[in-house]
């Protein structure tokens, strides 16, 4: 478990309603790791920890978290595969930014994206397998990113999917089809 301030300084940062790297002044986390115990802040809504060499896996727990609209962890050293609990309910994320990581393993093929996700950024990862199809059911998805990954096969059709520039794709094992090139 790493090292972080008492639940109480949080729940007094921002109204208890967000947790950031500035909410201490502009100091950085203390953390070694995520603690699962941030899952106990039911009022949070903003959850940005970018730039934190965070390291480990990310704790499923979060997802316990029903009113958080954006979560922001990119840019640190995690590892593991994104919670599957991330993509079920009660989660309601708008925003997930889990790009710049280290983080592995395969999206679940049967993932039902929260209803009002709008961004979905995944790169530079080491993420595999093939993109879901419900990602094309997102209804709400705005902007997509899983570039620089291990991603291969067809990209889902339908949804917004065919309309994110080919930069929101590029650099995979095998990814193809609309916007990238048709698969053989």
């Amino acid at each position: 478990m790493g090292l972080h301030f008492p639940l109480w300084w949080w729940q007094s940062c921002g109204g208890g309603k967000q947790l950031s790297q500035s909410c201490g002044g502009g100091a950085s986390m203390f953390w070694l790791t995520i603690p699962s115990d941030l899952s106990r802040l039911k009022s949070l809504k903003y959850m940005l920890l970018s730039h934190n060499k965070l390291s480990r896996s990310i704790p499923p727990s979060l997802a316990q978290l029903s009113k958080l609209d954006e979560l922001k962890l990119d840019r640190n050293k995690l590892t593991g595969s994104i919670p599957d609990s991330f993509w079920n309910a009660p989660v309601s994320f708008k925003s997930l930014d889990l790009s710049h990581n280290q983080l592995s393993g395969g999206i679940n093929l049967k993932t039902q994206f929260p209803h009002g996700l709008e961004n979905l950024y995944l790169s530079h990862n080491k993420i595999s397998g093939a993109l879901p199809e419900g990602l094309a059911k997102a209804k709400s998805l705005m902007y997509l990113d899983v570039s620089y990954n291990r991603l291969c096969g067809r990209i889902p059709t339908g949804g917004v999917l065919q309309k994110m520039d080919y930069s929101a794709y590029f650099h995979n094992k095998c990814l193809c089809g609309p916007p990238l090139p048709n698969c053989k």
